[in-house]
């Protein structure tokens, strides 16, 4: 959620290993001359077709096996995400409304996930905001 500036500002001794992990990958994408370098393994090993070879995968099934699973990740992410919002601002007695800014967020330029809608729903339905009693 939101650039690594951001989450590691909010650090906080909860456990996000999902939200860790999408940084740590982020910090990898920029790695440009390992991934440039690898490329070059990969090619002289002759390796590049056997990575690129999808003529036998059913794509049909491939999407329906990772689909659960990806939304999965998805939920988790958002959860943790929020949850370190959460934690943060009841030690820093903020008050977020954590429904108002998924549904903020969703008008962003980065953050424009459906996803945010049922984020925002779910905290109006259960009316569970930082800060209320």
């Amino acid at each position: 959620m939101g650039s690594g500036l951001c989450s590691k500002r909010l650090s906080s001794p909860l456990q996000a290993p999902t939200v860790a992990a999408s940084l740590d990958s982020r910090y990898m994408s920029g790695l440009k001359e390992e991934r440039e370098e690898a490329a070059e393994i990969f090619k002289r090993e002759d390796l590049k077709e056997e990575i690129n070879n999808v003529a036998g995968v059913d794509k049909k099934r491939l999407i329906d096996d990772v689909r659960q699973p990806l939304y999965a990740s998805k939920f988790c992410r958002y959860a943790q995400g929020m949850n370190l919002l959460r934690a943060k601002s009841m030690e820093k007695g903020w008050g977020l409304n954590l429904g108002e800014l998924a549904r903020i967020w969703k008008g962003g330029c980065i953050i424009r996930a459906v996803f945010l809608d049922r984020i925002n729903q779910a905290y109006q339905r259960t009316c569970e905001f930082v800060g209320e009693p």
